[in-house]
C-alpha cells in the first residue's frame, strides 16, 4: 500500500515541475538575437569629441632657508599670523641655548685636627692612651693624652673611648676609637673617630665659564643665585657623594626655564695631595710600629 502512495507522490511532483518549466518559457523575454535585429528609433545625434590629453609637469619652488632662531616641530607647529601688509609671519620656537657655565669643583675642607692613630699603654686605663693627631693647617703631627692642653694648636683633649666590637661574620674583634677635644677657637667639643676623616660643614661650589676664563663664582648653599652675562641661575641641589649639582636657568622673555645636572670637572673633598717637593705625610712615625698600635 505504501508503495502506491510513493508512486502517486512522485507523479504529482513531476507534473508540478513540468508546469513550472512551461510557465517560465511562455513568460520569458524575446531572445537576444531578436533584439539585435531591430532598428533603433529616435532623433539624430552628433558625436562628442574628448579634449586631447596634455601632460603637465609641476614646478615646485625651492625651499627657503630656515630662520636661525626658529625650530620647526612636527607636533607643535609655529603660530602663523597675517600682518598689516598681507604677508604671513610666524612665531616659532627658540632653540635651546648652550650653557656656557660649568661646575668647576666641589670643595669640602677637612677639619683642622684629625685623629690618625693611638697607642694603648694600659688596656685597663684609657686615660693613659697616647693620641696621634695631625694639624691640617700647620701640617704638623702632635701627641697628647686626656687632660693635655695643647696651646700651640688651640685644643684641649677631653676624653678617649675605645670600644671592642665583635664581628659575627669573621669571628674577630674590631676596635672603634673616638676622642673628644675642645676647640678653643670656637669653644665647642669636637668628636674625632680613628679611621674617619672629619670635614667642615661649609662647602665651596665653584662655577666657571667656557667663554670667559676670568669668570668665577663661588657658592656655599642651596638657593643662592648667580649671573652669567644676561642669564640668571639658581643652585637647586647638591650631591656630595656623586659630585653633582642641580642648577636652574631662570626664565626670560624669550626662553623658558631649564634645569640641568652638572658634574664637577675636578673635585676636592679629602686631604691635600703632596706636591713634588713635599713628601706624603705618614699617619705614624717609627714609634707607632711598636706592639700595641691598632690602625
Amino acid at each position: 500500500m505504501s508503495k502506491i502512495f510513493d508512486k502517486l507522490i512522485l507523479v504529482i511532483a513531476l507534473l508540478i515541475l513540468g508546469g513550472g518549466i512551461a510557465i517560465f518559457v511562455l513568460q520569458s523575454d524575446p531572445s537576444a538575437s531578436d533584439v539585435l535585429e531591430k532598428t533603433p528609433s529616435g532623433g539624430a545625434y552628433d558625436a562628442i569629441e574628448s579634449p586631447p590629453f596634455v601632460e603637465v609637469t609641476a614646478q615646485w619652488p625651492a625651499a627657503k632657508e630656515q630662520e636661525p632662531d626658529v625650530v620647526y616641530d612636527v607636533f607643535t607647529p609655529p603660530k602663523i599670523y597675517l600682518d598689516k601688509d598681507g604677508r604671513f609671519v610666524f612665531e616659532g620656537q627658540s632653540p635651546p641655548q648652550a650653557w656656557t657655565i660649568y661646575l668647576a669643583a666641589i670643595e669640602q675642607n677637612p677639619y683642622r685636627i684629625q685623629l690618625e692613630g693611638y697607642i694603648e699603654e694600659d688596656l685597663s686605663d684609657p686615660s693613659k692612651t697616647l693620641l696621634l693627631l695631625f694639624d691640617e693647617e700647620k701640617r704638623q703631627k702632635l701627641r697628647g693624652r686626656v687632660g693635655d692642653d695643647i696651646e700651640d694648636h688651640d685644643i684641649s683633649i677631653q676624653s678617649i673611648n675605645i670600644k671592642r666590637v665583635g664581628d659575627a661574620a669573621s669571628g674577630t674583634l674590631r676596635k672603634i676609637a673616638t676622642a673628644v677635644i675642645l676647640d678653643k677657637r670656637t669653644g665647642a667639643d669636637v668628636t674625632l673617630t680613628h679611621g674617619e676623616r672629619l670635614f667642615e660643614d661649609d662647602l665651596t661650589i665653584t662655577f666657571k665659564s667656557d667663554e670667559d676664563p676670568l669668570y668665577q663664582v663661588e657658592l656655599s648653599r642651596v638657593g643662592e643665585r648667580f649671573q652669567s652675562g644676561e642669564d640668571s641661575f639658581v643652585l637647586r641641589e647638591i650631591n656630595l657623594e656623586e659630585s653633582i649639582v642641580s642648577v636652574e636657568k631662570l626664565e626670560t622673555e624669550t626662553t623658558d626655564s631649564e634645569t640641568k645636572f652638572l658634574t664637577a670637572r675636578t673635585t676636592q673633598t679629602t686631604e691635600d695631595e703632596p706636591t713634588a717637593n713635599e713628601p706624603a705625610q705618614s699617619s705614624f712615625d717609627d714609634e707607632s710600629k711598636r706592639p700595641g698600635i691598632f690602625n
